[in-house]
């Protein structure tokens, strides 16, 4: 059976569309959401367990630790070229455990940290800081009398990625889970760390129409993206004398065409 010239035409045109390479830039077919968190230090990596210096009724220490990590990972750089960026991310955490009237240690703790994503890759030299995050939250702390439950806590967290070169900012909530085996000199802790973000937020313009607009007495109206899931997981080991924790994780947004990521990193408590 011969075909018709426009029918080749057609069936030319369906082979040669499925053998073609893509040459979509992948930056271009993520959406400003994925975009905005893919560059986050959200991505990159999360906060490593709780400092190893907690002793259920020792009054001798300090209610309030600080806490130095240093961590290895990758972010979306989310510009026109695509790919992901090497980031280094540097951070400190304060954590402070409330005691009761008898000055023993409850089993909570409130903290606070921020965390700077350096870029390690060939736009380094340009434009080092690549991110910002700011979080505070809670920990209930239970390992300190029940070993065999987990350690749960909740942050919120503010951030921005790109900077520099298309600043976008973010939001999310990050639920830590704590499982800490501890001997004397040391403590293993496996992790994970399920949160819910919002990316592209920002604050635009917008028409006074009336009470239920959102819209402000500025005429400013704040715009959040699409809600996307993250989770991160791994493992700590910490020796107590030296103060001193290693940690790997595995870390992943889900989103289109985002992959898993492992990040390494290290923290020191004085």
């Amino acid at each position: 059976m011969k075909l018709k010239s426009s029918h080749r035409a057609i069936l030319l045109a369906l082979v040669l569309g499925a053998i073609a390479p893509r040459t979509a830039i992948p930056a271009q077919e993520r959406s400003p959401t994925d975009r905005s968190l893919g560059a986050s230090l959200l991505a990159v990596s999360v906060p490593g367990p709780s400092a190893p210096l907690w002793r259920l009724r020792d009054s001798t220490k300090s209610k309030s630790v600080a806490r130095f990590e240093a961590t290895y990972g990758r972010a979306f750089t989310g510009d026109q070229i695509g790919g992901v960026q090497p980031t280094v991310v540097l951070g400190i955490r304060g954590e402070n455990q409330s005691r009761d009237s008898a000055g023993r240690y409850e089993r909570g703790a409130t903290v606070v940290g921020v965390r700077v994503g350096i870029r390690a890759g060939e736009r380094a030299e340009a434009q080092p800081l690549s991110a910002l995050e700011l979080y505070f939250g809670a920990r209930n702390m239970a390992f300190l009398d029940k070993p065999s439950l987990p350690d749960v806590g909740i942050d919120l967290v503010a951030g921005w990625g790109n900077l520099g070169v298309d600043t976008r900012a973010s939001l999310g909530f990050r639920v830590p889970i704590e499982m800490v085996s501890e001997t004397k000199h040391g403590r293993l802790t496996a992790f994970a760390a399920p949160t819910i973000a919002w990316g592209h937020i920002r604050v635009r313009p917008c028409d006074d129409r009336g009470p239920g607009d959102n819209c402000g007495d500025l005429g400013m109206q704040a715009v959040v993206g699409r809600t996307r899931f993250l989770i991160a997981g791994g493992a700590s080991l910490s020796v107590l004398p030296a103060r001193l924790s290693v940690v790997a994780g595995v870390q992943r947004l889900f989103a289109k065409q985002e992959e898993t990521r492992v990040w390494i990193g290290t923290a020191w408590t004085p």
